[in-house]
């Protein structure tokens, strides 16, 4: 199981950053520190597995949804190839195919007429991004049905 260096912030920064990896014997593998020598430099540094070090990037860097403009909704759809874009009837949802960091990647969604975006995980469905959504707008649940991929 690998395990990870992390600095959980910093001046300026609040996301995690992995330092470096640990090796058995409990130092870093690029300079051989122990982590008393890496608290030195990093204070706030702990020492995760992959998927703690993850979970904490994620809980640190999702966003909640917030209004946008149809501009800008349509200069982000077509900045890159979108990755899950799906839609039809009321709704639609699409995410950038370039991720910040780990699974976490711009989300875009418009329901009706109202336009949003939020930083969020990749393995969210369609349903979960209106449901998302539609808690920041007050929209009905009725938008949260299954709809086909845009092709």
């Amino acid at each position: 199981m690998m395990r990870y260096f992390v600095s959980t912030h910093d001046e300026g920064r609040t996301a995690p950053v992995a330092i470096d990896c640990v090796c058995e014997d409990g130092t870093s593998q690029i300079c051989g520190h122990s982590l008393a020598q890496i608290s030195e430099r990093y204070p706030n540094v702990i020492i995760l597995t992959t998927e703690e070090f993850q979970l904490l990037q994620e809980a640190t860097c999702c966003t909640d949804p917030v209004g946008i403009t149809a501009e800008k909704f349509n200069e982000m759809l077509e900045v890159l190839p979108p990755m899950k874009w799906r839609g039809g009837g009321n709704s639609e949802s699409f995410m950038m195919s370039e991720f910040m960091t780990g699974r976490i990647t711009g989300i875009y969604c418009r329901i009706g007429t109202k336009y949003y975006s939020f930083l969020g995980v990749c393995t969210l469905t369609h349903d979960e991004i209106i449901a998302k959504c539609c808690k920041v707008s007050g929209c009905g649940s009725s938008l949260s049905q299954s709809i086909p991929a845009v092709r």
